[in-house]
């Protein structure tokens, strides 16, 4: 191994100057992705960090691996699955030939697993690909203000999932082009049991009804 894969094993590893290395030796890009499955809890946590700081900054460099990070959408493992669903909306800024498009349904799908983790991975990728992608915007709204309709989660834990619907909803205010109905699904989050729920959609009638 490489003196930066022996790193990656480390819980102490300097992420920030592995990722310079890795930016400018993409060659070694292809041994990085690789990590994303490995059974080393701490190598494989980091080669994700890696992934996604990458994906923000030049995600354009670790778009001709789409197809591995893909092939972890199916996964049984929870751990592969969202890592595919964060670092596949974190590409789409750099999807150029419209392979999001090709698994949206199956991605958003996902938000019936029954799973909270996966569930809110995908509700914080919603600001990415809404962003990248003006011709799924209609269906991401619709995803994010009738969430009840797409996930199969129970009530106390969809109230949970509004607190991150709201955030994204802030992100993407400017471009909503159906503010009025973001405005209701905030005044109806005032009544959620979640405290943050609440809390989070006070703050957003206050900054956006006054």
């Amino acid at each position: 191994m490489e003196d930066w894969q022996l790193e990656l094993s480390a819980k102490s590893a300097n992420l920030e100057t592995i990722q310079f290395y890795l930016q400018t030796q993409t060659d070694k890009l292809a041994t990085l992705v690789l990590g994303l499955t490995s059974p080393d809890d701490t190598y494989r946590y980091n080669s994700f960090m890696l992934c996604q700081q990458i994906c923000k900054v030049e995600p354009e460099i670790l778009y001709p691996y789409w197809p591995e990070v893909e092939a972890m959408l199916p996964s049984e493992n929870n751990y592969h699955r969202s890592i595919a669903i964060l670092l596949l909306g974190a590409l789409c800024p750099a999807d150029s030939k419209g392979c999001f498009e090709l698994i949206a349904d199956r991605y958003f799908s996902y938000l019936n697993g029954g799973s909270v983790m996966t569930a809110r991975y995908i509700v914080q990728s919603c600001t990415t690909i809404f962003r990248s992608k003006p011709a799924l915007r209609t269906l991401i709204t619709d995803i994010l203000l009738h969430i009840e309709n797409y996930c199969n989660l129970p009530p106390e834990r969809i109230d949970l999932l509004r607190t991150d619907i709201l955030d994204c909803l802030e992100q993407l205010y400017p471009l909503l082009t159906e503010k009025d109905s973001a405005l209701r699904f905030a005044e109806a989050a005032l009544s959620a049991k979640s405290p943050k729920t609440c809390k989070t959609a006070k703050l957003f009638l206050k900054k956006h009804v006054g």
